[in-house]
């Protein structure tokens, strides 16, 4: 459910794929003419290696972290509607698709079609932004885990008491001294990821 097919569009985009280190490729969108249809994206506040070094904590157990992230992120998240005729690739006939049906009309035989993104594609300079915007949306409705003890650069770090979390993009990160606080927490941004339709990978934390 990545495609939808339409009658028109209104800008082209091409495919390649880059190695993942788990060895299968991703898939990326070049989508440098459609990306000049819109207002360059807002900033997006994250934590980088500069907020993890201010990190502070007291003597005492061991640091544990725990996180989870959202399976194939981009792709699970569907583009509005009246954005996707910016993002088609090259045009087939009907048969060639094998689809009866575009923009909500009958579609056959020789008449051309438009392949175009359903979802948000990679290569789309708001990704990133709606992405992120999508995780921070999730998390701010868990009153277990509040906006108070989220990190990000260029902010104090709140202290670990009880965690402290960050958002970054599709990967939710926890951290703290209490055993098992930070597990519970991936959990459950995992399970609230889940009920709105976003796959996770497993949670880890040790």
């Amino acid at each position: 459910q990545l495609i939808e097919f339409r009658t028109q569009a209104r800008e082209h985009v091409g495919l390649f794929c880059v190695w993942k280190k788990s060895g299968r490729q991703r898939l990326i969108v070049d989508a440098r003419l459609s990306n000049q249809w819109f207002d360059p994206p807002m900033k997006v506040e994250l934590a980088t290696g500069s907020s993890f070094t201010q990190i502070e904590v007291d003597p005492g157990p061991c640091i544990e972290v725990g996180g989870v992230d959202i399976a194939d992120c981009f792709y699970n998240i569907l583009l509005p509607e009246e954005f996707r005729d910016l993002f088609a690739l090259p045009p087939v006939t009907a048969s060639e698709a094998g689809v009866t049906v575009a923009d909500g009309s009958e579609a056959h035989g020789s008449q051309i079609v438009f392949p175009v993104f359903r979802a948000i594609p990679m290569g789309f300079t708001h990704a990133l932004w709606v992405c992120q915007q999508c995780h921070l949306e999730v998390v701010n409705s868990l009153k277990a885990i509040p906006e108070s003890l989220r990190f990000v650069d260029g902010k104090p770090i709140p202290q670990m008491n009880p965690f402290i979390h960050t958002e970054y993009v599709d990967n939710f990160v926890a951290l703290a001294q209490q055993p098992g606080i930070v597990a519970e927490a991936a959990a459950l941004v995992a399970a609230e990821f889940q009920a709105r339709g976003l796959p996770t990978h497993p949670v880890e934390s040790g």
